[in-house]
C-alpha cells in the first residue's frame, strides 16, 4: 500500500494535514437506482497490523459508495482493517452477482475478503470470496438481495509493512437486472398448451415472499385444479424490452416457486414467471410448470395471455 502517505500522517502538522486532505479527490457519489452501492448500513473496522487504528483518510465508509474510481488515491476507498467489515445497501437490488473493486498498489501482498448477501440485512448468505478485485454470484434461491457485507480475511503474516490495513473497498457493483422487494402483482387470464388445452390462472403475489396474502389458483382440462399452499421463492425484476406502463411499479416480471395441492393432494411443486407488458394485457405472458411428488411434469404451458390481464403495482 502507499506507505508514503501513512508517514505523512505522522510527520505533517495537523493544520497542514487538514489542507492536504481537502485537496484529495473525493470518492464517487451514490448513483441511486444505478448498479453501485448507495448507502452504508454499518461498519466494524479492524486495526492495522501494528495494532493501531486505520488512518482517518482511509476510514470514511462513504468512500465505498458510488462508482469505483479504480485507483489507490487515499480518500477514494475504505480500509476494512484486519478482520473488519462494511455493510452496504443497494436501492435497486441485486439479481445476479456482485463485483468488488479493491484498491491495492502493484507488487503488494494479496488482500482477501469474504462476501455475503442479504435481502433484509438480517439473514445473510455467503456468496463467495475475493482476492483483490473479484466477482461472486448471488445464490439462485435468494432472489433479490439489497445488502452486501464485505469482511476482510487477509492474513497479517503476509504483510511486512507494519501499517498494512488489509482489504480496501473502492466500490461494490451489483450485476444483473434491477430487482425489487417492494410491490406486488395481481391478475390472471388464459394461456393454451401446445395441444390446445386452455389453462386459466388467477393470483395475488408480493415481491417479498414474507408479505401476504400470496395466492395462486390454476384450472385446466375439465376439472384439474392446483392451489398454492406455500410460496418458497419470489423474485421481482425490471426486464429489458418490457414496460409495465401505468402504474409505474418499478418492475414488470414476477418469478416464483412453491408447493401446493393438485386435485386435493398436497406435495406438488410449481414454478412460474408472469410478466406485465402494459395494457390491455394481450402482451402479458405466463409460463407455468407443475410437477408431481416424483418430479414428473403434469402441466407445462407458456405464452401470451389470450384473455385477462396481469398488473404490477
Amino acid at each position: 500500500m502507499n506507505t508514503f502517505l501513512r508517514r505523512l500522517l505522522v510527520i505533517i502538522p495537523l493544520l497542514t494535514l487538514s489542507l492536504f486532505f481537502t485537496a484529495i479527490t473525493l470518492a464517487a457519489a451514490p448513483d441511486g437506482l444505478g448498479p453501485w452501492a448507495d448507502t452504508v448500513v454499518g461498519t466494524n473496522q479492524g486495526l492495522m497490523k501494528n495494532g493501531n487504528p486505520v488512518p482517518a483518510i482511509r476510514s470514511d465508509p462513504t468512500s465505498a459508495l458510488g462508482v469505483a474510481e479504480d485507483n489507490t488515491t487515499d480518500g477514494n476507498f475504505y480500509s476494512l482493517g484486519f478482520g473488519g467489515s462494511i455493510t452496504l445497501g443497494f436501492d435497486n437490488g441485486i439479481s445476479s452477482g456482485v463485483i468488488i473493486v479493491e484498491a491495492t498498489n502493484p507488487n503488494y501482498p494479496v488482500e482477501t475478503a469474504q462476501v455475503e448477501v442479504s435481502p433484509d440485512s438480517v439473514n445473510w448468505t455467503i456468496a463467495g470470496n475475493v482476492a483483490q478485485d473479484g466477482r461472486v454470484e448471488v445464490p439462485a434461491n435468494l432472489g433479490c438481495v439489497h445488502f452486501v457485507r464485505v469482511t476482510d480475511t487477509s492474513n497479517p503474516n503476509d504483510f511486512q509493512d507494519a501499517t498494512a490495513d488489509a482489504y480496501d473497498v473502492d466500490g461494490v457493483q451489483g450485476i444483473g437486472n434491477a430487482c425489487a422487494t417492494e410491490g406486488k402483482m395481481t391478475g390472471g387470464g388464459s394461456v393454451f398448451t401446445r395441444a390446445g388445452v386452455r389453462v386459466t390462472h388467477g393470483f395475488e403475489f408480493y415481491c417479498d415472499a414474507t408479505d401476504g396474502p400470496n395466492n395462486l389458483e390454476i384450472n385446466w382440462d375439465k376439472g384439474n385444479k392446483f392451489h398454492l399452499e406455500d410460496l418458497d421463492f419470489a423474485f421481482c425484476s425490471d426486464e429489458p424490452g418490457i414496460d409495465e406502463g401505468n402504474p409505474d411499479a418499478g418492475f414488470d416480471t414476477y418469478q416464483g416457486e412453491g408447493t401446493g395441492r393438485f386435485n386435493g393432494q398436497s406435495g406438488y411443486s410449481i414454478k412460474w414467471l408472469f410478466t406485465d407488458a402494459g395494457e390491455p394485457g394481450k402482451n402479458d405472458t405466463a409460463n407455468i410448470v407443475i410437477k408431481d411428488p416424483s418430479n414428473v411434469t403434469i402441466l407445462s404451458v407458456s405464452g401470451n395471455l389470450k384473455s385477462g390481464n396481469q398488473q404490477a403495482h
